[in-house]
């Protein structure tokens, strides 16, 4: 089954930073790279089998379908809805950010 995925603002908000971070603070563009291409990869997947990774451990945000995949030392939060067949990215956070905060 062919999922359609969309990113919200927040999250591309965040994966801009992020990129921005990586690349011109931490001054590795080649990381910065790499990120994204691990991204692009989570995307992909996400068209395919989103259900393929693993939900968050709060109940509260398991019961709103929150599932979550690693990219490098960030978390790609998103929901799938099953009958759209669509998967909502919300949020790219740091991994040891108390993300909770954010979804």
């Amino acid at each position: 089954m062919a999922w359609r995925v969309i990113e919200a603002d927040a999250a591309l908000r965040d994966l801009d930073e992020i990129l921005t971070h990586v690349s011109g603070t931490l001054a590795s563009p080649r990381a910065a790279a790499r990120l994204l291409d691990d991204y692009a990869r989570v995307v992909e997947t996400l068209e395919s089998l989103p259900e393929s990774y693993p939900a968050v451990k709060d109940g509260t945000l398991r019961a709103m379908g929150y599932r979550f995949a690693k990219v490098g030392s960030y978390l790609v939060f998103f929901r799938a809805q099953r009958k759209e067949s669509t998967v909502f990215i919300d949020r790219v956070l740091y991994g040891r950010r108390n993300w909770m905060d954010f979804l």
